[in-house]
C-alpha cells in the first residue's frame, strides 16, 4: 500500500490505500516506461538483456524489440514516434509506427556521446536527452573508454542540431517538463538532487535552482534520483529512498509515495492517463492514481 511521509496533500493525488499492481517479472534492469495511448499498450526497456518489451492488459508481456542496443529512457515526439536513449552504440534512435528507425542523436561535435540515458520531448519536436557514461561500464553497456570529458544535458533541435545545455552536472539522469514547458527538471543520481531550469523559446536554459536535496540514506538500494515525471497540476515526482518523492514546483516536498521494492522508473498512463506505471530492478506495477499525468497523449506533448 501506499504511504504519507510527510503532508496529507499526498492523500488528494493517490488514495493512502491503493495497493501497487504487479503485472510482470523476470527482467534483468527494467527501465525507460512509455505508454502508446494510440495502441493501449506500454512499451519499456530491459537494459541488461537489450530487449524493449511490450505490455497491455490484453496481451500481457512479449519482445517488442531485440536487440535493443541496451536502450533506456524512452518518450514519444510530437507525431506519436518513439525516442530511446541506447547505451551500446550511445545514441538517441527515433523509431516510426512503420517499424523503421534512424539514428537522431550520436555524435556532439564530432565525438561519440557517453551513454544517453533519459529522453523528454518539447510540443515543437526539440527534446532533451542526460548523457551520463553507465552505459561504457559492462553492468550497464559495454566497457570502454569515456570520450567526452563532459555528463552533459543536450537540447536536439527540429533541424538536428545538437547544443549542450548543462556541463556541471555529476550524473544526469532523470528528466521533466513542467505542463507548459517552462521549467525543465534535471536529477542528479550522484548528488541525490534535482534541479529546475527556465526554459527559453528557443529551448536554451537559464535561471539554475536547486528545487529540492537530500535524496539519498548512502544505501544504494534504498533508492536514488531516476526516474522523474509531472502531473498535470506541475508536482515533480521522482524516484529516492523510500519510493516515489512528490515535490512542488516551489520545492517543497509533499511526501514520498511509498513503494514495495526499490523502483527505478515510471510512466503515467492507461486510458485517463492517471495511473503509473512503474519499473522496479525485476518487475512492472501499476498504481491508480487520483491526478493525470502531464504531456504526451496525443501527443504534440499532450
Amino acid at each position: 500500500m501506499t504511504g504519507n511521509a510527510d503532508s496529507p496533500e499526498l492523500s488528494g493525488l493517490v488514495d493512502p490505500t491503493a495497493r501497487f499492481e504487479l503485472l510482470a517479472e523476470g527482467f534483468g534492469f527494467a527501465e525507460g516506461p512509455i505508454w502508446r495511448t494510440r495502441t493501449n499498450d506500454l512499451l519499456f526497456s530491459d537494459v541488461i538483456n537489450s530487449r524493449i518489451h511490450r505490455w497491455s492488459d490484453a496481451d500481457g508481456v512479449s519482445v517488442w524489440k531485440a536487440p535493443s542496443n541496451m536502450s533506456n529512457g524512452q518518450t514519444l515526439d510530437p507525431n506519436g514516434d518513439l525516442l530511446t536513449c541506447e547505451h551500446y552504440p550511445a545514441a538517441v534512435r527515433r523509431t516510426f509506427a512503420d517499424g523503421h528507425s534512424e539514428v537522431v542523436a550520436h555524435l556532439y561535435e564530432g565525438v561519440e556521446l557517453n551513454s544517453p540515458n533519459d529522453v523528454v520531448c518539447r510540443s515543437d519536436g526539440s527534446f532533451y536527452f542526460t548523457d551520463p557514461p553507465s552505459g561504457r561500464s559492462a553492468t550497464w553497456g559495454f566497457e570502454r573508454p569515456q570520450e567526452l570529458p563532459v555528463n552533459g544535458v543536450y537540447l536536439v533541435r527540429p533541424s538536428g542540431r545538437i547544443v549542450r545545455v548543462v556541463d556541471d552536472l555529476v550524473l544526469p539522469n532523470g528528466l521533466a517538463l513542467s505542463p507548459d514547458e517552462s521549467v525543465l527538471y534535471v536529477d542528479d543520481t550522484t548528488l541525490g538532487e534535482i534541479r529546475a531550469y527556465d526554459v527559453a523559446a528557443d529551448g536554451t536554459l537559464s535561471g539554475a535552482r536547486l528545487l529540492i536535496g537530500g535524496m539519498l540514506t548512502g544505501v544504494i538500494a534504498d533508492g536514488v534520483p531516476d526516474g522523474m515525471k509531472v502531473d498535470v497540476l506541475g508536482n515533480v515526482y521522482c524516484t529516492g529512498p523510500g519510493g516515489i518523492w512528490v515535490t512542488r514546483p516551489d520545492g517543497e516536498r509533499i511526501g514520498v509515495i511509498e513503494a514495495p521494492e526499490t523502483m527505478i522508473n515510471f510512466t503515467w498512463g492507461g486510458p485517463g492517463y492517471d495511473q503509473l506505471y512503474l519499473c522496479g530492478i525485476t518487475r512492472l506495477f501499476r498504481l491508480p492514481m487520483r491526478v493525470r499525468g502531464a504531456g504526451v497523449p496525443g501527443t504534440s506533448a499532450g
